[in-house]
């Protein structure tokens, strides 16, 4: 998750798509006050009021939206949840917000599980880096002319006919 984040804020118009030629340490500083400003949201000049892409993400808002369902539940108003496609997790429920064991701002936002320090601008841009080299590779892959995935119909293949295979 931190890695999808990372992504939409190096993909953002104020990073890759600046049209300056930013250097690899402004990148990272940029990334790191589109993830989470440095300057608490009520302190931000009134020009300049954004939600950062952590906020973004736990409201399922923006380019966000397509990764959540919403779920109603008792007593409770919509909730976001990861659907089971993009986690795999038979007979579980992914909740995003403040449930028990759901996804947290502050999960988000931690160096790891076990340190709950901010997490640092080097690692969110070799996160981001990851993602789009990832990306490529998986375009790559759907674009071959031998590709299952090249006339996707948006139902997932079964058995055998989803496996693509990759000599040598």
């Amino acid at each position: 998750m931190q890695a999808t984040i990372a992504f939409a804020c190096y993909d953002s118009d104020e990073v890759l798509k600046d049209g300056k030629g930013m250097n690899k340490n402004s990148q990272k500083a940029k990334m790191l006050d589109l993830y989470i400003p440095s300057v608490p949201e009520d302190k931000v000049r009134q020009d300049k009021v954004r939600m950062c892409y952590v906020d973004q993400f736990l409201k399922g808002a923006n380019q966000f939206k397509g990764l959540f369902e919403c779920k109603s539940e008792e007593n409770e108003s919509n909730i976001l949840t990861i659907p089971y496609e993009l986690h795999r997790l038979a007979n579980q429920t992914i909740f995003v917000g403040s449930k028990d064991g759901g996804i947290t701002r502050a999960l988000l936002t931690a160096k790891n599980l076990t340190n709950p320090q901010d997490i640092s601008s080097e690692t969110l841009y070799r996160h981001a880096k990851e993602v789009e080299a990832n990306c490529k590779k998986a375009l790559a892959l759907c674009l071959n002319k031998d590709s299952p995935w090249k006339d996707w119909d948006g139902h997932y293949p079964s058995g055998r006919h989803g496996l693509i295979t990759l000599n040598g």
